[in-house]
């Protein structure tokens, strides 16, 4: 991986060829009068790699009365009515 150092005012104007640059892996280190500002590299890719079916299985639990009605809910409902 590489670095190439560019003044701001270079960067600004020519931010679309700096951008390619990083997109293929390079690393740009902005300076403003010889003094490091900013340092721009590629973040790393996301893996493409599938993740394997029940990945979590017996991690969680559903309660036996998930489905049941909330009788709060039902209160604050039915108090509107």
């Amino acid at each position: 991986m590489s670095q190439l150092v560019v003044d701001i005012r270079e960067a600004e104007a020519d931010f679309a060829s700096l951008t390619a640059r990083i997109r293929r892996g390079e690393t740009i280190l902005i300076c403003d009068a010889s003094l490091p500002l900013a340092e721009i590299r590629p973040l790393p890719q996301p893996s493409a790699q599938r993740r394997p079916f029940g990945l979590a299985r017996g991690l969680l639990s559903v309660p036996h009365d998930f489905g049941a009605p909330d009788p709060e809910i039902e209160r604050m409902f039915y108090a509107s009515v």
